[in-house]
């Protein structure tokens, strides 16, 4: 089950990040600041999908249990911000969304796993 979550999660990842580069560009692991088409398309919901990115990185490869409760805040408030923006921002909003929701699944999973050991 959790390796399940964190596949979708990391096909999250790939899609936040796509988010802010141009649509040909294939380097997308790379800040889109380097790239001069994908430079042009930069703005706040770029930064967002930017960091959502690297909060969903730091769940995948670093996390501990507390570091997962803060990077999933961390989610929803940026979230809550993209929210109030839904109707400009539809992409960005639904990828978010969808984040959240897989993080929200893997805490709960990992705290009820937490649970058992003790």
């Amino acid at each position: 089950m959790i390796g399940t979550i964190k596949k979708k999660l990391q096909d999250q990842r790939e899609k936040l990040l796509k988010y802010c580069h141009d649509e040909k560009c294939s380097n997308i692991y790379t800040c889109p600041w380097e790239h001069e088409k994908c430079e042009k398309k930069l703005g706040l919901d770029t930064a967002i999908a930017w960091v959502a990115g690297y909060v969903v990185f730091q769940i995948l490869y670093k996390a501990f249990l507390d570091d997962l409760k803060d990077h999933f805040h961390t989610l929803c408030y940026l979230y809550e911000v993209v929210r109030l923006h839904k109707d400009q921002y539809p992409v960005l909003f639904q990828l978010l969304h969808d984040t959240v929701y897989l993080v929200d699944d893997l805490v709960n999973i990992e705290i009820m796993e937490s649970m058992k050991k003790r």
